[in-house]
């Protein structure tokens, strides 16, 4: 028997996406932990992401996507995701940015596909998203029981960007976006109107950082994270589709709380911990991991 090509590279894809945001959220957080702050992360990731795909834009312009297509691309992909998701970094923990953001994407995915393309939720994710509640119940809770100033203020900023991102994975798996489509517009927008807005009017301590560390923001940034994983995240979509790609993300909270202790010092609580095993089996529920292991690629085998 021979797996489709596609199915291959769609696993291959999702693996490596959640590599790259696994590091994201760390690295973000180091970063409005020490020099920066969440305006400047995301102007260095689109000034370097925007020039880098400049040339193709002038070329190509917008693709033959709509307008509204391009408004939806510019907010999933370019600087209002990353503003919101960064900003709550100055509030709460990598590990609680990784389990919100990509803990409920499988739930916001479902529900904006449902209210969009009216696709029915299985019960499956509906058990699961339950399960994915709790376990982000718990670590808001923890919270609010220890009285931790601000940090409600970072989950629900993270719960924003979730849904965010997860109309942008339902939107780029509805209207088969391409890689160099995803890879172009948001960037460069963000290039085009949020860097000059940043540069004119923004309170930046971007220029006190050391040279090298500028530069590893600059190429993780905006060239992993913006370009590579983009391009990556939305082939996952397309070969695999929106719920499915979700999966992958299961994976994120847990290295990113493994990441996180060595590179920010930030160790987790028992309750942190139980909040990432619970939403990550909610996660696996909610994304259909049966499905995707025992009859979706069963039909794709010839």
């Amino acid at each position: 028997m021979k797996i489709k090509k596609e199915i291959v590279l769609g696993i291959l894809c999702g693996l490596l996406v959640t590599c790259i945001w696994s590091g994201w959220t760390v690295f973000s957080r180091f970063g409005v932990k020490s020099t920066l702050n969440s305006f400047d992360i995301t102007a260095i990731r689109f000034a370097v992401a925007g020039t880098v795909m400049l040339p193709v834009f002038l070329r190509h312009r917008f693709m033959g996507l709509s307008f509204k297509q391009v408004c939806l691309m510019a907010i999933g992909t370019g600087a209002p995701y990353s503003l919101i998701a960064v900003s709550g970094m100055h509030f709460a923990p990598a590990a609680h940015a990784a389990l919100f953001i990509n803990g409920t994407l499988s739930v916001f995915t479902m529900l904006v596909a449902y209210l969009w393309l009216k696709q029915r939720a299985q019960l499956s994710q509906i058990q699961g998203t339950f399960l994915i509640i709790a376990g982000c119940t718990a670590i808001v809770w923890e919270g609010l029981h220890h009285n931790i100033t601000g940090q409600w203020m970072g989950h629900l900023l993270f719960l924003c960007g979730s849904f965010i991102l997860s109309s942008y994975l339902v939107a780029s798996s509805n209207w088969g976006i391409t890689g160099r489509q995803a890879m172009t517009i948001g960037p460069v927008t963000s290039l085009l109107v949020y860097v000059p807005l940043w540069f004119f009017f923004g309170e930046t301590h971007i220029w006190e950082l050391p040279p090298t560390e500028l530069l590893f923001h600059g190429v993780y940034q905006g060239i992993i994270v913006s370009l590579i994983s983009l391009w990556l995240f939305t082939k996952a979509a397309t070969f695999l589709g929106a719920t499915t790609t979700a999966v992958f993300m299961a994976a994120v909270p847990t290295v990113s709380l493994l990441m996180s202790m060595p590179v920010l010092g930030e160790y987790p609580t028992l309750m942190n911990i139980a909040g990432v095993v619970i939403t990550t089996l909610g996660i696996l529920i909610a994304s259909g991991l049966g499905l995707f292991w025992f009859q979706r690629i069963k039909l794709m085998v010839h």
